[in-house]
C-alpha cells in the first residue's frame, strides 16, 4: 500500500500542493485503520481491494478522486516483479552471481547489450530460443532496478563517437 501512496503523492504533484497530497493520504490510511484487522492487513499488503467507496476521497466539494487506479496500477507493476523473479536470477555458482535468465548461462546485460547496439530480438532468438519479447522487457526492467556497480566508464568509453577536446565534448 506504501507504493500505491507514493505512486499517488509524486503523480499529483503538478495538481495538488503537499498539504492537500498529505490530507488525502491521511484521510484514506484513517478509513483503513477503522477496519476490521484481517480486512485491514489484506488491504495494506494489497491482497484484497476494499469497497470501492473506500477508495473515493472528496477533498473538497469540486474534486472527487478515485484512489482505486493508483492500486490497480501498484497491484500490475507487483505481478510484473514478480514475473521477473521467476525469469531472472542471480546465483554465485551460475556465471559468478551475474543475472542470468533462469536455467540458463546467458546473461542479462549481454542480450540487452546486443539490443542497445541494434541486434533485432528475431536474430537474438536465433541463438536463444528460449527469448520472448516479454523477458526482454523484464531484463530491462531488472536492469533498470539493478545497475551495474562501479565506477562508470570514462566519457571516452562510453560514448566513441564523441571527440573529447580541452575539457568540452564535440558529438561527431
Amino acid at each position: 500500500m506504501a507504493a500505491a501512496f507514493a505512486k499517488f503523492y509524486f503523480d499529483t504533484e503538478d495538481i495538488m500542493v503537499a498539504n492537500t497530497r498529505k490530507t488525502i493520504l491521511n484521510t484514506l490510511l484513517d478509513r483503513i485503520q477503522k477496519l476490521h484487522e484481517e480486512d485491514r492487513n489484506g488491504i495494506l499488503m494489497l491482497r484484497a481491494t476494499g469497497r470501492k467507496k473506500t477508495w473515493q476521497i472528496h477533498p473538497n466539494e469540486f474534486i472527487e478522486i478515485d484512489f482505486n487506479s493508483f492500486i490497480t496500477d501498484t497491484k500490475s507493476r507487483f505481478k510484473q516483479l514478480e514475473e521477473m523473479d521467476k525469469v531472472i536470477e542471480r546465483n554465485p555458482s551460475i556465471m559468478q552471481g551475474e543475472a542470468v535468465f533462469k536455467g540458463t548461462r546467458v546473461p542479462v546485460h549481454l542480450v540487452l547489450e546486443y539490443l542497445k547496439a541494434g541486434e533485432s530480438l528475431k536474430a537474438l532468438q536465433e541463438d536463444y530460443p528460449f527469448l520472448t519479447e516479454n523477458k526482454i522487457e523484464l531484463a530491462k526492467l531488472y536492469n533498470a532496478l539493478h545497475p551495474k556497480r562501479g565506477r562508470p566508464k570514462s566519457v571516452k568509453l562510453a560514448h566513441p563517437e564523441w571527440r573529447i577536446q580541452e575539457k568540452t565534448i564535440i558529438q561527431k
